[in-house]
């Protein structure tokens, strides 16, 4: 029923954009001016090629999530991976929400900071585990990690991604309006603490909390009676009751998505692992950084450059043994999955664990994020319909320009509205503003405003990944974590209202003082 729902979400979207395409006339920019050059409709083969399309230029996020699950499974094989992850949700007992919080900071902050969101998936298997094992349902494990990304992405402060991205269109300084964004940060972490720490509640304790509210109206005065008589029997009724309680917990295990907690071997210690988790995260926050483009740092490109310089004779050692390698402050989704790949021979060296092992393990945990990976791709297929023809013209460069029509003068409303629905069809953010800035540079010339432009870019795009089905993000979250669509949205667009007032304050406190 879940999987169905968000399967209908992507496919009405789909089929709402075709129609769109037969309705509103695709358009262009040359030299600055608008032109439109009539309906370039989505035919029959095209619903077919498009996806086909997504496929192959967007592969790299569906790849990168198989072999996130695929190191998963060989974690489970090694036996230390569930006996850790217990120890930690059994430490956590009497302060879950402790750890929520802790949750969310992690991930908003390193999504803030760093903008590696997909690289960041890495972790979230771990921390939601941790949480569902404390107790707390699938809607608050997706918040608590996914959720807590996308409040990183909209409220993005050094984000690499994102400010190399500005950097290139607008020539804006990495650090602009450095002290909005962290305002926007502090706000709406808060508000998303507070949210998350209200409507997530411990399932195995919904029962006891029934029953006292019963006794303490004496609806059950019989069964009140009844206990006083049999006092001496306590130890008893404790031993039936934990037994009950452990029956509950080992059946939320079993949907645990990539958990196994049935392979454990206490013996072995984790600390080697955790020096893996930790030396993957640096190197790829390191490598993915832009060095060169935000900060004019061009160290590792010397090295890089040094090093295959290295000859033998007339032969370059390295870069022939390296091959097609690229330096650090470059690389992409494709570089963090080789880097991952050569890291799980390593752990399953590391602990013992046999070949056919680790091959069965990596099987076992891509074949379980599979769903997920297919929907992620499907999530893209909006943003693959954009480019139906070779020559570049679209509809949103017609529904750009109508909006630019309000005002020739900057207009943060206008620049928000044209950000925002740009989310719900464009799942790449760097494609949205290289198609948008030219339009609306033509239109708003005066390059003083442009710090504050991109901040309501920045902020508007981050609020539509939150509810549009071309969030790669959010599909993820909920195909991952089995949670429709439906109840997704009852249950978050209370915090969005927030969000939303949020920035409209601060983008009218920055225009006051231009």
């Amino acid at each position: 029923m879940k999987k169905n729902n968000i399967l209908k979400v992507l496919g009405l979207s789909f089929l709402v954009l075709v129609v769109l395409t037969w309705i509103i006339p695709a358009g262009s920019y040359s030299s600055g001016s608008y032109e439109k050059v009539g309906t370039v409709p989505l035919g029959l083969f095209d619903l077919t090629r498009v996806p086909l399309v997504a496929i192959t230029n967007l592969i790299q996020y569906s790849l990168v999530i198989l072999v996130i699950g695929g190191f998963y499974g060989v974690l489970n094989k090694t036996g230390v991976y569930a006996p850790f992850v217990e120890k930690i949700a059994k430490k956590m007992k009497g302060k879950e929400k402790r750890f929520l919080i802790i949750s969310i900071l992690v991930f908003a902050i390193l999504s803030s900071v760093t903008g590696m969101n997909f690289a960041l998936f890495i972790l979230v298997p771990f921390f939601a585990t941790v949480i569902m094992l404390m107790g707390y349902n699938k809607i608050s494990a997706m918040l608590s990690t996914i959720g807590a990304m996308l409040v990183g992405s909209l409220a993005a402060t050094t984000n690499s991604e994102t400010m190399s991205i500005f950097s290139q269109y607008f020539s804006v300084k990495f650090g602009s309006e450095i002290l909005a964004r962290i305002v926007l940060f502090i706000m709406l972490t808060v508000l998303f603490i507070l949210f998350v720490i209200k409507i997530s509640k411990i399932e195995t304790k919904k029962a006891d909390k029934k029953d006292a509210k019963k006794a303490s109206k004496g609806k059950d005065t019989k069964a009140s009676k009844k206990t006083t008589t049999k006092t001496s029997k306590t130890k008893k009724s404790e031993v039936k009751a934990e037994t009950k309680e452990d029956v509950i917990v080992v059946k939320e295990e079993k949907n645990i998505p990539l958990f196994d907690g049935k392979n454990k071997d206490n013996k072995k210690s984790f600390v080697p692992l955790l020096v893996v988790f930790i030396i993957i995260f640096l190197i790829s926050a390191v490598a993915m950084f832009s060095w060169s483009t935000l900060l004019n740092v061009n160290l590792f490109e010397d090295i890089y450059q040094s090093m295959t310089e290295i000859k033998i004779g007339d032969y370059t050692i390295i870069k022939n043994i390296l091959g097609s390698f690229t330096p650090f402050g470059y690389w992409t989704n494709y570089e963090f999955i080789m880097f991952v790949m050569l890291t799980i021979p390593f752990i399953a060296w590391l602990y013992n664990v046999k070949f056919d092992d680790a091959v069965d393990g990596f099987k076992e945990g891509a074949k379980e994020v599979i769903r997920p990976a297919v929907y992620v791709l499907l999530a893209c297929t909006l943003y693959a319909a954009m480019f139906n023809n070779q020559t570049g013209e679209n509809i949103f460069y017609t529904i750009t320009n109508f909006f630019l029509g309000f005002s020739d003068k900057f207009n943060a409303l206008v620049v928000a509205l044209i950000s925002f629905v740009g989310g719900i069809i464009y799942s790449d953010f760097a494609s949205l503003i290289g198609t948008i800035s030219t339009p609306i540079t033509s239109i708003y010339s005066d390059a003083s405003m442009y710090n504050i432009m991109t901040f309501v870019m920045q902020a508007a795009y981050g609020l539509a990944m939150f509810i549009a089905p071309s969030s790669i993000l959010l599909i993820l979250g909920l195909s991952y974590f089995d949670i429709s669509y439906k109840d997704y949205f009852k249950t978050i667009w209370k915090y969005l209202v927030k969000v939303l007032l949020v920035i409209i304050i601060i983008i009218i406190v920055l225009t006051m003082f231009v």
